[in-house]
């Protein structure tokens, strides 16, 4: 599958990945600082080992970058779906440069939803 499949998923993919991160970050953290955790956190360190800390800053990592994903694609999803439902073509011309970059990285779907909607303006 091409990277161009993939930009069609990566909300899901960011959504997953920060969900992990968060889990591990969780279970993570309460193995490192807390006196007193949980038996499955107790078993997960002792089937982790020292790991433990590099799992820790992993998981900081993974969480930040599938949240700042998953927010990054919502907002570009948001934009375009305000700018393709404009009942004006000259605000559709204006950001028409953006909304071919906003359609490119969200996904063949979209890009074709960009043609569409130029079809309908007969710009090309």
């Amino acid at each position: 599958m091409k990277w161009r499949m993939w930009r069609e998923f990566i909300i899901y993919i960011s959504f997953i990945i920060m969900v992990v991160g968060f889990i591990m970050l969780v279970i993570s953290t309460l193995s490192i600082f807390s006196s007193s955790p949980p038996s499955y956190v107790k078993e997960f360190h002792s089937f982790t080992g020292d790991w433990i800390y590099w799992i820790f800053v992993l998981s900081i990592a993974s969480f930040l970058i599938g949240l700042y994903y998953f927010y990054d694609t919502i907002k570009k999803l948001k934009k375009f779906k305000e700018y393709i439902s404009s009942d004006s073509k000259s605000k559709f011309l204006k950001n028409l440069k953006e909304l071919e970059i906003i359609s490119y990285k969200l996904g063949p779907k979209h890009e074709e939803m960009l043609e569409e909607k130029k079809r309908e303006w007969k710009v090309h």
